[in-house]
């Protein structure tokens, strides 16, 4: 892994962050690949969409936007709501080390987790919420991954 340490008062700062800056790719939001299962729906104004950000061997993985769909409740299983392409899934494999820091689904009257696994990006709703059919939410994930040493 790169390293880009800079350490407090030392001179010659502005190099190592340039280099760290220079370092960094950005792919910008994108639904491309993205195939809506099981009833879930698109939403025309705030799609579901990816993002990765990778700063030397470290990739941060974004994945938010708004789904409606079918009815559920916290006693259905996870559902998938969708596939993910393979610029995404790669890094959900066991050639990274990928760590989901936040994965979630917010609606004023639900709570959830959201996950990625299979190609897929499932959800679940937690306590005692429920989903009425064509009504929808936010679903959220961010992850950073880093290739297998």
């Amino acid at each position: 892994m790169t390293n880009f340490a800079m350490q407090k008062g030392a001179s010659g700062w502005a190099d190592q962050y340039n280099k760290f800056v220079a370092a960094h790719t950005d792919t910008n939001w994108q639904s491309t690949g993205i195939t809506y299962l099981n009833g879930w729906k698109q939403d025309p104004l705030d799609p579901i969409q990816y993002r990765t950000i990778t700063i030397g061997d470290l990739v941060m993985i974004e994945i938010g936007g708004w789904v409606s769909g079918p009815a559920m409740s916290a006693t259905s299983n996870i559902t998938d709501i969708c596939t993910l392409p393979d610029a995404v899934v790669k890094y959900f494999t066991d050639s990274y080390n990928t760590k989901v820091t936040i994965g979630q689904a917010t609606k004023r009257a639900i709570s959830g987790n959201a996950s990625v696994s299979d190609g897929k990006l499932h959800f679940v709703i937690y306590g005692n919420y429920a989903l009425t059919a064509g009504d929808g939410f936010w679903v959220g994930l961010l992850a950073l991954a880093a290739p297998k040493q």
